[in-house]
């Protein structure tokens, strides 16, 4: 029987919350997050793919970054958003 560590589950956890948190996103800010975060694009590329400005696509992840921190508990506010994507 493997027992898993505290932490272990405390990150699945806070990952399990933070996918969940992504797909309540609005589709506009939640495409993206996942374009800059998953597919590392350049704010200029994923506005050419989404036919917008790359001001409006900073716009967006912004958004979508505070919308992240405002809905996940408090326990996860300190959190690297980012870094607990991948």
């Amino acid at each position: 029987m493997i027992v898993e560590s505290d932490n272990s589950m405390e990150r699945k956890e806070t990952v399990a919350s933070l996918r969940q948190a992504i797909y309540k996103l609005p589709m506009a800010v939640r495409s993206v997050l996942l374009l800059r975060t998953y597919d590392e694009l350049s704010f200029v590329q994923i506005a050419r793919m989404l036919e917008v400005t790359p001001g409006a696509a900073r716009k967006r992840y912004s958004r979508a970054l505070a919308e992240l921190r405002d809905s996940l508990p408090i326990q996860y506010g300190d959190i690297n958003v980012t870094a607990s994507l991948a």
